[in-house]
Order: structure tokens, then C-alpha cells, then sequence
């Protein structure tokens, strides 16, 4: 991505994939999800590697993503805040994944908890160094 690119701009994508849509579109709501998830997660991910967070290739945790969440999980310093981002991370990676690889259902209530989530992390991360 350019550098003048702003991530958060997933986000208005998000909301206008989901402008005017009915319930019965569901690719738009799973593709609506991802974009919050990838809003928030490039933000965090680029706030953690100014922390000296770095991917560990062939690692217990599996890959970057889960990586990042456990890395705010056990955070010294700012602990309350980045345990709380890492916990609502990780519900909007389930909610991603599962709008990308599973077959059951996905509904606006779906995006609506994505939103809540990416709200809430950005309130969180308001007042500390985590801010976007």
C-alpha cells in the first residue's frame, strides 16, 4: 500500500458497501466485515511494530494475526488498554473469518458487531499510545 494511503478508509468502504442493502446481500455484508477488520488490524499492527513488534516466522501462534493478539494479550505498561484491544481484535478476526471461509449465514447484525467492535477499540485506544 502507498504510503499516503490511509487504512481507515477501509471503513468508509465498509459503510458504503452497506448503504441502501438489504438483508439478502450477503456478499456485501461478509465483504463489509472484512473491511472493518483489515481498518482496525493495519493501524494496530503498524502502532505495534513502532513497539518493537515483530512476526515471528514459523511460530506456535500461527501467523501474524494471532500473533498481534497475543502480543496486546501480554503488553507490559499500557496493559489494560492493549488487553482490551487484543480481546476485540481477536472478535473481529473471528467475525472476519468467519464471513470469509464459512458457509453459514451472515447477516447486517454481523456488520453491526464489527462496527461496534471498531468503535470500541478506537475509544480505547483514545486516551493512550494506541490512538488512530
Amino acid at each position: 500500500m502507498g504510503s499516503n494511503f490511509n487504512v481507515l478508509d477501509f471503513e468508509k468502504v465498509a459503510h458504503f458497501l452497506m448503504k441502501d442493502k438489504s438483508s439478502e446481500e450477503e456478499a456485501f455484508i461478509r465483504t463489509a466485515v472484512g473491511r472493518i477488520y483489515y481498518s482496525v488490524y493495519l493501524v494496530i499492527r503498524a502502532k505495534a511494530k513502532t513497539k518493537n513488534f515483530r512476526e515471528m516466522k514459523n511460530s506456535r501462534l500461527g501467523g501474524i494475526h494471532e500473533q498481534l493478539i497475543e502480543y496486546l494479550k501480554n503488553i507490559s505498561g499500557d496493559e489494560n488498554c492493549a488487553r482490551k484491544i487484543s480481546k476485540n481484535l481477536s472478535s473481529l478476526k473471528k467475525l472476519r473469518t468467519d464471513s470469509d471461509y464459512e458457509s453459514s449465514k451472515v447477516e447486517k447484525k454481523h456488520f453491526d458487531l464489527a462496527i461496534d467492535l471498531f468503535k470500541d477499540i478506537k475509544l480505547t485506544a483514545e486516551n493512550s499510545d494506541w490512538k488512530f
